[in-house]
């Protein structure tokens, strides 16, 4: 058995906006980034017996 764990930072920058201008313009930056986190567990079975190709 084994265990994996992983940890990914993505930032795809930053964008400004512009309203439309219905009672002044308003601008907003909007930045996106993202933290993941990610675990497996992988399990492997018959260990004693060889891997053999069937056709």
């Amino acid at each position: 058995m084994t265990l994996k764990l992983e940890y990914v930072h993505v930032d795809f920058g930053s964008k400004r906006y512009v309203d439309p201008p219905i009672s002044g313009a308003v601008t907003r930056d909007v930045r996106l980034t993202d933290d993941i986190v990610r675990a497996g567990v992988n399990v492997r079975f018959n260990w004693d017996r060889p891997v053999v190709t069937k056709y």
